[in-house]
């Protein structure tokens, strides 16, 4: 019986079991990047995060301790939240000896903002075009493509 030879790809790759994943591959359960509105939403999607930033919106800057003060959730789990809002860069962290005091940062929130009124206005658009055509009978005039920034 004649026996073939492994391919050199065969031999560099060393098999894979079940459950594994090949060093340096991207593991499945990391998250895709998502546009900077997008995250935010992600992050806002939460009652939770949406009552720490309601605290911060305060104006002063608070300790995880402060802001864990009245809350049913311990210490460890604002934490957590706390980090989902410095990822979406809508919360700031700077320490103050040995306490990390966090404060709301708006940046996000403007583009938040300025991404809904982007919406807004095409559906507007949109809705006008559709009424120009349901009383009218004919399509109205479409505004001039404007590349996306």
């Amino acid at each position: 019986m004649k026996r073939s030879l492994p391919s050199a790809r065969a031999a560099s790759t060393p098999p894979v079991r079940p459950g594994r994943r090949r060093p340096g591959a991207r593991a499945a359960s990391t998250p895709p990047v998502r546009p900077a509105p997008a995250g935010a939403f992600a992050a806002l999607g939460d009652p939770t995060r949406l009552a720490l930033l309601n605290t911060l919106s305060r104006g002063e800057p608070a300790s995880i301790a402060q802001l864990a003060r009245g809350s049913h959730l311990t210490r460890q789990a604002i934490t957590k939240h706390l980090r989902v809002l410095e990822r979406a860069r809508m919360v700031r962290c700077a320490r103050s000896g040995r306490e990390r005091l966090f404060s709301l940062d708006l940046a996000p929130v403007h583009e938040i903002r300025d991404y809904l009124d982007r919406v807004s206005a095409a559906w507007d658009q949109a809705l006008a075009r559709l009424q120009a055509f349901v009383e009218h009978g004919q399509p109205a005039a479409r505004p001039a493509h404007r590349p996306r920034r």
